[in-house]
């Protein structure tokens, strides 16, 4: 019950007060469930999913997510899901080693490869990122997410045509905008660049943290810190790669950057 609430909190819930119901309904479900037996894995795991995503609250959800990995040895994907609470924060390296484990455990999983993509981003790996990401494709061609993974890396080394075919293969509309808004961007494609921003804004009005990420590769830091800050007011989950976010690196010497970092406790 805790996961499909905190699903229905991340995909569905369109105002700030439906989002943290749901995710308020999340947290007392995995609390009921680990009253009644402290060991259960996947309560841990559900109960530091919805603190983290629905509370932003990383150092609550840490102790749930090492509950879960203790309680579940060799599950795979309780390991996934704990390797992807690392990434968000300083461990890292850590994260990279949880992740080759289920790969050697799970080869045949396109989820895994997905999140093994974006823990290579998060650590800058941005071949092993088109690697991984091309793994999870095989397996699972329609898999979303895994097209904007390889815009990142492809932006991130300079390859702003490649960026912008992934994008245009990404079938989640607003990270596809948010690809192509940067690449046009690095291809002098001023007009190209804000349409594809203008759409993201208008359609798809959660998408502050998205919205963040091109403006800081715009070179227009003051925008994307506003846009950071709404995304903090509405408790937006993107604020997870905030730490590790290479889209975000122009930031990162701004003391508005540190003192949001400082809240997230990440």
């Amino acid at each position: 019950r805790s996961t499909m609430l905190a699903t229905l909190a991340i995909d569905l819930a369109s105002g700030e007060g439906e989002h943290d119901t749901l995710f308020d309904a999340a947290i007392a479900a995995s609390e009921r469930a680990l009253a009644i037996e402290p060991r259960l894995a996947r309560g841990h795991l559900s109960l530091g999913y919805a603190l983290s995503h629905g509370r932003l609250d990383l150092p609550g959800a840490l102790p749930h997510y090492r509950a879960a990995e203790a309680n579940a040895a060799g599950d795979a994907d309780i390991l996934r899901a704990g390797a992807s609470y690392l990434a968000y924060g300083e461990d890292p390296a850590r994260a990279r080693t949880m992740i080759a484990e289920v790969l050697a455990r799970d080869p045949l999983n396109a989820r895994a490869f997905r999140t093994a993509g974006y823990i290579s981003i998060f650590a800058r790996q941005y071949a092993e990122v088109i690697t991984r990401m091309e793994r999870a494709l095989a397996l699972n061609p329609s898999i979303a997410s895994v097209h904007f993974g390889i815009a990142i890396a492809r932006l991130m080394q300079g390859d702003s045509a490649g960026a912008l075919k992934a994008a245009e293969a990404e079938p989640s509309r607003s990270f596809a905008l948010t690809a192509a808004a940067i690449a046009r961007h690095q291809q002098g494609d001023r007009a190209g660049a804000e349409a594809a921003l203008a759409e993201l804004a208008r359609d798809y009005d959660g998408s502050f943290y998205q919205q963040a990420e091109v403006h800081a590769q715009m070179g227009q830091p003051a925008k994307a810190l506003a846009l950071l800050e709404d995304a903090y007011a509405k408790r937006d989950s993107g604020l997870l790669w905030l730490r590790n976010d290479p889209l975000l690196d122009p930031l990162r010497s701004a003391p508005q950057f540190a003192d949001l970092l400082k809240r997230l406790g990440s």
